[in-house]
């Protein structure tokens, strides 16, 4: 096949770099997909955040496809396609949003109708269209401005960094969905910033950003209305008669919703006794993110109104101790708060009631705007309210409870499934092992969660603490457990100290005079189990007895759930998925077995799959459609340059990826540790692709395995040490740990933005026409990285996920293309660019 002929670059005096408008294009598309975030979030649940990362790098991996593909005409007159593109990244921005909600996308409906299933694809593809454009921008820059490639690419990064911050401000001021507007906006000024740097401002670009600036204008409003899934609570509850929204708000912690109904009024009461003759306050619903749902109940301080609060399983340790001092963490509208001021000696002198709840909103909601309505319940004598996670306070707080009561994991009816990919750091071995050791000797640590059948929550509790207790050096950690049941809910409670005599009689008397079950305490004979509300057999209480055992291990391997203890490693409690279980599932699908399915994670391991198909034809495309002689390279060299740009990819993504959850637990939040953790990775590996050719003078051909090793290093150091790191820095303010985190991953984030300049300089000193392509291979291999390092995760702990990503960024230095051996081909431009 004849060689094309070659065409020299139309040069022009003075190239020049629009840096400005990259950064701030750049800037608006992370803030955009951190948006998506919380958008889908609210619209769906929280695992679309992993399918948001990856469909943004889908953009990018597209991009480069189709520049290595038909790019030249871009190339050739970048000053007019590169503004172009963020033209058209501007109008698409929030087009492709309100196009992707018209697709009506309802991942629960999936395990029952597969035919859906084609949805999902469609929505990751229209989702990733304004992403492309951005992205082509950045790999027209890129290519045409290769020796630059460090500039290029620290303007790029830096300006995400920023963008990941400036989002987060953004969100205090103004619903999600009008954010969408103000992104759209900025893009539309990014865009008219390129013409100005450009010198293009009569080009076409103008008349986007136009229509950009008055997109907010010409769109209705009920377009931009958020299409709230069907099957999450709030959408449920407003579909009943008489059901009205009283309040929203929203914050970067989420969005909240106050619904009233006069008409049928709510009677939440989880575990609530079927013999219960109490009556029910009247009721608000509160939810969080459109689920999640808590109860403001009004009390008229009337003894008599707050009897069904003794008639539910979670008022068992009451029946125990008559505690004074009570923690209530993730109090919300308070249904624990209240029972603990009706049954315990919370309110009396000297007593003490802390109230925990991280969400501000959910605070501001009881003290200012619904108190009198709760009978300002959260002022009360004794009661102290604190806006932190439950292991944040107890990180700052030495003292010891008479009880500390957990919120209830999940959601009612089975749907922890939806759950399955959201990490909770209150339900693992360390957070209980932290409990115990902040309850006096006599006090309890008490937790209820829903019933599930077969039972999955209930156990994999028990087993969690089990372990917490047995770390504490305690060979029979049954003397200090107790658990009933009723229909709906299931209560633990763990004791400071053996389980006595009078406990079991106490607990005996509860569970008799309300119809709950005794599942366990320490002695109990199988015939007490399953009397009341039975079961096909005593499955609760044999479960319970096997998680005893000295061989308990043998249990939880058999077990058709996944009930074995979460960590601090791995903290996703709700993952119960089995793969060995999932023939007998889809046997069972027509009789109602899906809803035993994981959804979450079945969706993730979908979205993987897509994302490996759509990855490897992007990367093959070019090697099909362009003429073989435009590109002088061998196969070798080829295969090393694709094995060096996915490496990479990979790699970054890992490490993204682990952090963010292992700052997880130190920034209490992932909207703060997401946004910490992103703006320092992006900023400081903006700073580090700057430096690139700096290093590159200094350091010469070793500059690469130096980078790659100081990376191995401090990656390494920080396996070992941010445990105790975290640990010692825990009673900072969140402020000053932000920082801290700041000062951990800047060295790190350093050295990981150095490689990919690294290697497209190197590409654009040989082989210039191959620089889209690697965009391509980079971007397409992070699609795949984000979806599978959650995969990983999951399976094998955060820390095997950093050390994979060490591994890989140190077998890049091995891979990395060295040059080829033919005469390079002419390339389109070969300017570093100035300003």
């Amino acid at each position: 096949m004849g060689r094309r002929p070659q065409h020299r670059p139309e040069v022009r005096a003075s190239p020049r770099l629009p840096l400005y408008s990259l950064a701030m294009a750049s800037a608006t598309a992370l803030a955009y997909e951190i948006l998506l975030t919380r958008l889908f979030a609210i619209i769906h649940w929280h695992h679309f955040a992993y399918m948001i990362i990856s469909l943004a790098l889908l953009g990018y991996g597209l991009s480069g496809t189709v520049l290595a593909l038909v790019g030249e005409p871009l190339l050739r007159r970048y000053d007019r396609s590169y503004p172009f593109c963020l033209g058209l990244f501007a109008l698409t921005l929030p087009a492709c949003f309100l196009l992707a909600q018209s697709v009506n996308l309802h991942p629960e409906a999936m395990l029952w109708q597969p035919a859906l299933y084609w949805r999902l694809p469609l929505v990751y593809l229209v989702l990733a269209v304004p992403f492309f454009f951005i992205a082509l921008a950045v790999a027209i820059l890129l290519t045409r401005f290769w020796g630059g490639a460090g500039k290029v690419y620290a303007a790029d990064l830096a300006g995400a960094g920023g963008g990941s911050v400036a989002l987060l401000g953004l969100l205090m001021w103004l619903l999600p969905q009008d954010a969408l507007w103000v992104l759209a906006v900025a893009a539309a000024v990014a865009t008219l910033v390129s013409l100005v740097e450009l010198r293009q401002l009569m080009q076409p670009a103008a008349g986007l950003v136009v229509l950009a600036l008055v997109s907010p204008v010409l769109v209705p409003a009920d377009a931009t209305r958020l299409d709230i899934s069907p099957f999450k609570s709030l959408e449920r509850t407003l579909q009943v008669s008489g059901a009205e929204l009283l309040d929203t708000r929203s914050s970067p912690l989420g969005l909240v919703n106050v619904v009233g109904n006069p008409l049928i009024p709510f009677r939440y009461a989880p575990g609530l006794s079927l013999t219960s003759q109490a009556e029910i306050p009247a009721q608000l619903a509160v939810f969080t993110d459109a689920e999640s749902l808590t109860v403001i109940n009004a009390w008229s301080r009337i003894p008599s109104e707050s009897a069904w609060l003794d008639d539910s399983t979670s008022a068992l340790p009451y029946h125990l101790l008559r505690p004074r001092n009570i923690l209530v963490a993730n109090a919300g509208g308070g249904t624990e708060v209240l029972r603990a001021l009706s049954l315990s000696a919370a309110g009396e002198p000297e007593a003490q009631l802390h109230v925990l709840e991280p969400n501000a909103q959910l605070l501001q909601l009881m003290l200012e705007d619904y108190a009198d309505f709760s009978g300002e319940l959260y002022r009360q004598p004794g009661v102290y309210t604190h806006p932190l996670e439950l292991r944040d306070f107890l990180a700052r707080d030495t003292r010891a409870f008479d009880l500390i009561v957990l919120p209830t994991p999940g959601g009612p009816g089975g749907i922890s499934g939806l759950y399955a990919l959201g990490e909770n750091y209150l339900f693992t071995v360390e957070a209980f092992a932290e409990y115990l050791r902040h309850i006096d000797r006599q006090g309890y640590v008490a937790v209820t969660s829903w019933i599930q059948l077969p039972p999955r929550d209930a156990l994999k509790i028990l087993a969690t603490a089990i372990a917490a207790l047995r770390n504490q050096g305690l060979n029979d950690p049954s003397q200090r457990l107790l658990l009933i049941r009723g229909w709906q809910t299931v209560t633990l409670v763990i004791k400071g100290s053996p389980v006595t005599q009078a406990d079991v009689s106490a607990l005996r008397a509860f569970c008799r005079a309300r119809g709950f079950d005794v599942v366990f305490y320490p002695g109990m004979k199988v015939a007490e189990a399953n009397l009341v509300n039975r079961l096909p057999g005593a499955v609760f209480h044999e479960a319970a007895t096997a998680l005893m055992h000295d061989r308990d291990r043998e249990f939880i391997d058999r077990y058709e759930f996944n009930i074995a203890p979460a960590t601090d490693d791995r903290p996703y409690f709700f993952q119960f998925f089995r793969w060995r279980t999932l023939p007998d599932i889809l046997r069972q699908r027509d009789s109602g077995g899906m809803g035993m399915l994981e959804a979450g994670y079945v969706i993730l391991v979908v979205a993987l799959v897509q994302a490996f198909l759509i990855t490897l034809l992007l990367v093959l495309l070019p090697l099909a459609f362009i003429d073989r002689g435009a590109w002088s390279s061998s196969r070798p060299w080829r295969a090393r340059l694709v094995s060096y740009f996915s490496l990479i990819g990979l790699a970054f993504m890992f490490l993204e990826i682990a952090f963010i959850q292992k700052f997880l637990l130190f920034l209490q939040h992932p909207v703060y540790s997401v946004t910490t953790v992103l703006a320092t990775i992006l900023v400081f590996s903006g700073l580090g692709s700057g430096c690139t050719p700096w290093l590159v003078r200094k350091s010469g051909s070793r500059a690469l395995v130096l980078v790659v090793t100081g990376i191995a290093v401090i990656g390494l150091t920080y396996i070992a040490l941010l445990p105790q790191l975290h640990s010692l820095l825990a009673t900072l303010p969140l402020m000053l740990r932000m920082l801290a985190a700041v000062v951990l991953l800047a060295p790190l984030a350093f050295l990981m933005g150095v490689p990919l300049p690294l290697g497209i300089m190197r590409l654009g000193s040989t082989e210039a026409r191959t620089v889209p392509w690697a965009w391509a291979i980079n971007g397409c291999a992070s699609v795949t990285g984000v979806i599978l390092a959650t995969l990983i995760a999951m399976h094998l702990g955060f820390s095997m996920l950093v050390l994979l990503a060490l591994g890989l960024y140190l077998l890049c230095a091995n891979v990395a293309p060295r040059g080829t051996p033919h005469k390079p081909a002419a390339i389109v431009g070969n300017q570093a660019g100035s300003r």
